[in-house]
């Protein structure tokens, strides 16, 4: 398990698998009102700004729940889809 910080609350870490941290390291997170860990892409099409939840970055199918309940927390072994496990 690794740490990101979230670039608005220096209390606060986004938690990732081993396997992932290489990935979401490249990107500045930050933790939303919602309570997700969120960072911004710009569209290549659109030239817009979009938010990307950070489950959606491991899981981009599919619907994510977190079996803990923190949202912060992205580990592959906390993420839970309709089909099943993601570990």
């Amino acid at each position: 398990m690794k740490q990101i910080p979230l670039t608005n609350r220096n209390d606060k870490f986004l938690l990732v698998s081993d396997e992932d941290y290489k990935k979401m390291a490249k990107h500045s997170w930050y933790l939303a009102s919602t309570g997700y860990a969120m960072r911004l892409e710009k569209d290549a099409k659109t030239g817009k700004w979009k938010h990307i939840n950070a489950q959606k970055d491991i899981c981009p199918i599919q619907r994510v729940y977190f079996k803990d309940g923190n949202r912060l927390n992205c580990q592959r072994e906390n993420l839970k889809t309709r089909t099943g496990e993601l570990a």
